[in-house]
C-alpha cells in the first residue's frame, strides 16, 4: 500500500510538472503569437512608409528631369559681380573643380565666382563631365550675366 501511494506521489508531481509545462508553452505560444502580430503591424507600417518613400523619390526624380531639361533647353542665367574682369560679351566662360567648389573662371583663368551648393548639387554630373556652355551674355559695370546651357 505504501509502495502505491508512493508511486501516485510520483506519478501526481510528474503530472503536474508536465502540466506546468503545458502551461508554460501556452503562454510562450501566446507572447510569440502576439510577437507576430507586433512584427506583422510594423512590417506593414514600414511598407507603407516605403511607398510614401518610392511615390517621393518618383516625383523628385520627375522635378529633378523636369529642371535638368529646363536648364537643357533654355539654359540658366548667372549673375556675377563685376569686378572690372577682362571680359567680352560672347566670350565662353569655363567651370573647374576646385576642391569642393566649383569655380566659375575666364579663359585667362581669372576666378570670376563660385557657383552655388543647389545648382552644383542638381548639375554635379554635367559639370564633372564638361557637357556645358557657359557664355558672357551681357555685361554691366555691376554684373556680368552669363548664361549656363547643358549639352545633350
Amino acid at each position: 500500500m505504501e509502495r502505491e501511494e508512493f508511486q501516485k506521489k510520483i506519478l501526481n508531481n510528474y503530472i503536474k510538472k508536465k502540466e506546468n509545462q503545458i502551461e508554460s508553452l501556452k503562454n510562450k505560444a501566446l507572447n510569440m503569437n502576439k510577437n507576430i502580430e507586433k512584427e506583422i503591424d510594423t512590417m506593414k507600417k514600414n511598407k507603407q512608409v516605403l511607398e510614401k518613400l518610392k511615390q517621393k523619390k518618383s516625383m523628385l526624380l520627375n522635378q529633378y528631369n523636369y529642371l535638368l531639361n529646363k536648364v537643357k533647353y533654355e539654359g540658366i542665367f548667372i549673375n556675377i559681380r563685376n569686378n572690372n574682369y577682362s571680359i567680352k560679351q560672347w566670350e565662353n566662360l569655363f567651370i573647374i573643380k576646385q576642391n569642393k567648389e566649383f569655380i566659375i573662371v575666364n579663359k585667362k583663368g581669372e576666378h570670376l565666382d563660385i557657383l552655388q551648393k543647389e545648382l552644383v548639387g542638381i548639375l554635379y554630373n554635367e559639370l564633372i563631365e564638361k557637357r556645358y556652355s557657359l557664355m558672357v551674355m551681357r555685361i554691366s559695370s555691376r554684373v556680368i550675366v552669363a548664361r549656363l546651357i547643358i549639352k545633350n
